[in-house]
């Protein structure tokens, strides 16, 4: 993740690892987990405070989860046993606003300090593993999953695009900017091998 104004970037990888970049020199973030992290987001509140979250989780051997909170190159973990399955992959939201999880369901709060995530009632729609989520504002956020599927909250009600969902098909990141949404992952030919796959729309 890179700060609006380009003076700070975060890079997730395996292991607990984070790098961090202030514009001087890279350095690395060590947490107290050995988790992969799979996701990282970051926002800049309406009091110009920046806020960052990352999260790490073993998705499918369901080997724990780890949520931090980055304020330069150092680190606290969050509270996250309440109400959030396991297996985590996405992270998104808008400071002070809207908290998005998505994994195993779709988890959502409005305040960061509140230990407790709300399961979001469309989860039980989505036939597919959620991979990540990605949004405008808190009116406009776009899902991708497992089975080809993206779905859009647009401020009331959830949309489900069922005429992408197939069984080949697997989207792991998304991205919405305007009216543009864009996702990509994997379509399997053989049950085994895949190759690149990109879906494009408006939403």
């Amino acid at each position: 993740w890179e700060s609006p104004d380009g003076q700070t970037v975060y890079v997730v990888g395996e292991n607990g690892q984070i790098a961090y970049f202030d514009g001087n020199t890279p350095q690395l973030i060590r947490t107290t987990t050995s988790l992969d992290f799979q996701d990282i987001w970051g926002g800049v509140a309406a009091n110009g405070q920046q806020q960052v979250l990352a999260i790490a989780s073993d998705r499918f051997s369901l080997g724990g989860k780890y949520i931090v909170s980055l304020s330069g190159n150092t680190f606290t973990r969050l509270s996250d046993s309440v109400g959030i399955a396991v297996s985590l992959s996405g992270v998104w939201f808008v400071p002070n606003q809207r908290y998005y999880l998505v994994g195993d369901g779709i988890f959502e709060k409005s305040t960061l300090m509140n230990p407790v995530w709300q399961l979001d009632p469309f989860t039980n729609q989505v036939t597919g593993y959620p991979y990540a989520v990605r949004g405008n504002g808190v009116n406009d956020v776009v899902v991708a999953c497992e089975l080809g599927i993206i779905a859009h909250y647009n401020g009331s009600s959830w949309h489900k695009y069922v005429e992408l969902q197939t069984s080949t098909d697997r989207l792991i990141s998304v991205s919405i900017k305007g009216d543009q949404i864009v996702a990509v992952g994997g379509r399997y030919y053989d049950g085994f091998h895949n190759y690149g796959l990109i879906s494009r729309g408006r939403r």
